[in-house]
């Protein structure tokens, strides 16, 4: 069986605005696991 793993980065800006907390809620709402930070 075969699995997939997803980089996700957060530009400066987004952090800035503090946008981190929705686009994580957006991937976990997706089903994806946080595996780490």
């Amino acid at each position: 069986m075969a699995t997939e793993t997803t980089l996700v980065l957060f530009k400066p800006d987004g952090i800035q605005q503090g946008l981190s907390g929705v686009v994580l809620d957006r991937f976990l709402k997706e089903g994806f696991r946080i595996r780490g930070l």
